[in-house]
C-alpha cells in the first residue's frame, strides 16, 4: 500500500484505518501526526513522522488481534476517564482487553464541570458496551471520587440527577483507581478520536459465539440424558454408572476429543469431525445458525447445510426444518414463494336485480361545464346491464342518492348489493338505506378487487374514454351515456346474450338496425323470457368449468380451521416522513385467530373487532406444536 500523496487521501486512509481503532489501543496518539495533515488548512507535507505513523498502523492492522472473546460467566470491568477535549473507555475481563472506544468532546460537552466530564464518559461507555453485559453485573473503574458516590449525592444539577437516574437501569459495582492505575482510558480521553459508529452485530455475533464457556459445554456433553452415558463411558470405560455393554456397541460411531464428543461414523463434506450438540444448548446453537444478523434467518435448507458440516445430534434435519419453520421474523418478514391459496368460487345469481354491484370511479380533472369528477358504476350481476352515473362530489349522501333515483326508483331495489369497502360504502348512510329496502349489503374483502364485478367493467370503461379524451381530459364525460348504451348492447362472453336482452326482456334497437327497417321480435316477451334466462345459465355454467380449471390451475389448497392461527398480509406503503421503506416492513402481522370460515374468506379477530381477508391473503402461523409456545424472535 503506497503512503496517501495528498490530503484527500489521508482522510481515506483514517477513516478506513479508524473502523479497526477498537482493536488496539493508543489509536490516536499513533495517527496524531497523519491527523495534522488532515486539517483543511494544513498544508500537505509527508514527513518522517508521518511516514512512522503510516508503518505502524498497516504493521497493526496486518498483526493477530489483540481482543478477547467474552466470558459472560464472569464478571465485566468497565474502566473510563475524561479530560479537557475527550473521554475514553475499554472493556476488559481478567485484565484482559475486549473492546476500547474514544471521542471527542464537542463546544457544549468542554463547558461541563470536572465531575460532569467524568459521569459522561460512564454513561456514554455503558450504552457503548450495553450489547456486551445488559443485565449483568459491571464494575465501573474511575479515577473520580465523587462519581461512586453519586446516587446519594446531594445538591446535584438536572443534568445530573438525569444521568443518576440513568445509572441506575445498570447493576453497576463502583471502584475508584487513580489516573496512574488507569492508564488505558486516561490515554483515550486525551488521545480521542470521532467515534466511528460501527454495527452492533459484532457484539451480538460474540455473544452468540461465546454461548457457553468450553467447560460448561463439556459438562453439558457429560450430563445430557441423551447420549450422556456414552460420554461417561469413553471418558471412564470403568464408570459404574452407565451399562457397559449397551455403550461399548454405540460408541464405536463416536470419539472424546479434548473433552468433547464428536461424531465420527460419518465425515463432513470437508473430511471433519462433527461436535454433538448436547440437547440443552440446541436452541442456544439454532439462534446463532439462523436468528442472529451473522446468520440472516435464512430457509430451512440453508440453515441445515451450515450446521451439517460442523454439528451433530439425532434427527436434526427435522429438528432444525421445525425450528426454521416456526421462526416468527421468518413468518412475518419472507415474501409468499408457494402458489396463490383457494380455488376459484364464483358468485352465482339466477334472475336480474338480484345480485347488484357499485364502484366508484375518480377523481378525474373537473369535466367542463358540468365539474363532474367522478363516476358510479351501478351493475347487475347476472345480466352486466350498467348505469353510469357521473358526480361532482363522493359523499355518502350524493352515492346513496345516485343510487336510488337512477337505479332502485327505475328498476326496485335489488335483494343484494356488492360493493367494497370505501369509506362512503360503509358508512351510516348506506346502512340506513340497506336496512329501510331490506338490502343486504355485502362487502368485498379488502385488497380483493377480483370479487367484484364493476372492476371487470371499469377496465372497458376506462378505454373508452381513453380513446375519445385524446388530450383534451376535461371533457371525459362527454360520452358516458353513449359508453353506457355500448357496454348494455355488446353480447356478454359469459351470457352469450347483451345486457339488455336479459334485463329488458329484449333487444334495443340501434340506429343501424332502424336504418334497414328491422322491426323489433317479441318473442323473448312474456313466457319466453324465462327460456331465455336458461339459456344464458347454461351458457354461464359452460364457460365457467374452462376458466374454473384454468385458474385453479395456478392456485393451491390451503386447509385452515376455526381456531387456527393466521398471518394476514400487510400493505405498507414507502413514508419518507416517517423514514419508513416498504421493502423493509413486515410481509405479514398477526398471529390472529380464525372464528369463521366462509368459502375463501375467513373471519379473524383483529384490534378488538371481526375482520374479513380472503385466504389468499393469510398464511398459516407455525409454533412450536411440542410446547404449545409461540416461538418469538425479538
Amino acid at each position: 500500500m503506497k503512503p496517501p500523496k495528498n490530503n484527500r487521501e489521508v482522510s481515506k486512509f483514517l477513516g478506513m484505518t479508524g473502523w479497526y481503532q477498537k482493536f488496539f489501543p493508543r489509536y490516536a496518539d499513533i495517527c496524531e501526526p497523519l491527523y495534522q495533515l488532515k486539517k483543511k488548512e494544513a498544508k500537505f507535507n509527508w514527513s518522517g513522522e508521518a511516514q512512522d505513523s503510516f508503518e505502524k498502523i498497516k504493521r497493526t492492522l496486518t498483526e493477530a488481534p489483540i481482543l478477547h472473546l467474552p466470558n459472560f460467566s464472569e464478571q465485566f470491568n468497565l474502566f473510563t476517564d475524561a479530560s479537557g477535549v475527550g473521554i475514553g473507555t475499554v472493556l476488559q475481563q481478567n485484565q484482559k482487553p475486549i473492546a476500547f472506544a474514544s471521542r471527542t468532546l464537542n463546544k457544549a460537552e468542554r463547558n461541563y464541570t470536572v465531575t460532569e466530564r467524568e459521569c459522561l464518559a460512564v454513561i456514554w461507555a455503558l450504552n457503548k458496551f450495553k450489547t456486551y453485559f445488559g443485565p449483568l453485573p459491571v464494575k465501573v473503574i474511575t479515577d473520580h471520587a465523587a462519581l461512586t458516590k453519586l446516587t446519594n449525592g446531594k445538591n446535584l444539577s438536572s443534568r445530573m440527577i438525569r444521568w443518576a437516574l440513568k445509572l441506575s437501569e445498570f447493576n453497576i459495582e463502583w471502584e475508584k483507581r487513580p489516573g496512574v492505575q488507569n492508564v488505558v482510558a486516561d490515554l483515550l480521553s486525551r488521545n480521542p478520536v470521532d467515534s466511528i459508529e460501527g454495527s452492533q452485530i459484532s457484539c451480538a455475533a460474540l455473544r452468540a459465539l461465546a454461548i457457553n464457556s468450553r467447560e460448561q459445554f463439556i459438562k453439558e456433553h457429560r450430563e445430557d440424558p441423551e447420549l450422556g452415558h456414552i460420554y461417561r463411558y469413553l471418558e471412564n470405560p470403568d464408570d459404574s454408572s452407565v451399562n457397559a455393554t449397551v455403550c461399548e456397541s454405540c460408541s464405536q460411531d463416536f470419539k472424546l476429543i479434548n473433552g468433547l464428543l464428536f461424531y465420527a461414523k460419518y465425515f463432513s463434506t470437508l473430511g471433519e469431525l462433527r461436535v454433538y450438540i448436547p440437547g440443552s444448548l440446541r436452541k442456544d446453537i439454532m439462534k446463532e445458525f439462523h436468528d442472529l444478523p451473522l446468520a440472516g434467518h435464512l430457509g430451512k435448507r440453508k440453515t441445515y447445510l451450515k450446521l451439517r458440516d460442523t454439528c451433530y445430534f439425532p434427527f436434526m434435519r427435522k429438528y432444525i426444518f421445525e425450528y426454521v419453520s416456526t421462526c416468527d421474523r421468518c413468518q412475518k418478514f419472507n415474501n409468499k414463494n408457494a402458489l396463490p391459496a383457494g380455488r376459484l368460487m364464483p358468485i352465482v345469481s339466477k334472475y336480474p336485480n338480484e345480485i347488484v354491484t357499485l364502484d366508484l370511479l375518480g377523481p378525474y380533472p373537473a369535466s367542463q361545464p358540468e365539474r363532474y369528477k367522478f363516476i358510479l358504476v351501478i351493475s347487475d350481476h347476472f345480466t352486466k346491464w350498467c348505469e353510469l352515473i357521473p358526480l361532482r362530489k363522493a359523499s355518502a349522501q350524493a352515492i346513496a342518492n345516485a343510487f336510488f333515483d337512477n337505479y332502485i326508483a327505475r328498476y326496485r331495489a335489488p335483494i343484494s348489493l356488492i360493493s367494497d369497502n370505501g369509506p362512503q360504502f360503509i358508512s351510516d348512510v348506506f346502512e340506513h338505506l340497506s336496512h329501510r329496502l331490506d338490502i343486504k349489503h355485502i362487502k368485498a374483502v379488502t385488497y380483493r378487487p377480483q370479487a367484484n364485478l364493476p372492476e371487470r367493467v371499469n377496465r372497458n370503461l376506462i378505454q373508452m374514454i381513453a380513446s375519445f379524451v385524446e388530450e383534451n381530459h376535461e371533457n371525459w364525460d362527454q360520452f358516458l351515456h353513449e359508453f353506457a348504451f355500448a357496454l348494455r348492447t355488446a353480447v356478454n362472453e359469459t351470457t352469450n346474450k347483451t345486457p339488455a336482452e336479459l334485463f329488458l326482456g329484449r333487444k334495443i334497437i340501434t340506429p343501424f338496425r332502424k336504418l334497414i327497417n328491422v322491426t323489433e321480435d317479441t318473442k323473448y316477451v312474456g313466457t319466453n323470457i324465462e327460456k331465455l334466462f336458461d339459456e344464458a345459465r347454461r351458457y354461464m355454467r359452460k364457460n365457467h368449468k374452462p376458466w374454473e380449471k384454468y385458474y385453479n390451475r395456478r392456485r393451491r389448497d390451503i386447509h385452515i380451521k376455526v381456531n387456527d392461527l393466521v398471518l394476514i398480509q400487510t400493505h405498507f406503503l414507502s413514508a419518507a416522513g416517517r423514514k419508513q421503506v416498504e421493502k423493509f416492513m413486515p410481509k405479514f402481522e398477526g398471529p390472529y385467530r380464525v372464528l369463521e370460515l366462509n368459502d375463501n374468506n375467513l373471519i379473524v379477530w383483529k384490534s378488538g373487532r371481526r375482520v374479513t381477508v380472503n385466504i389468499d391473503q393469510v398464511r398459516v402461523y407455525q409454533f412450536d406444536r411440542q410446547t404449545r409456545l409461540f416461538r418469538i424472535v425479538r
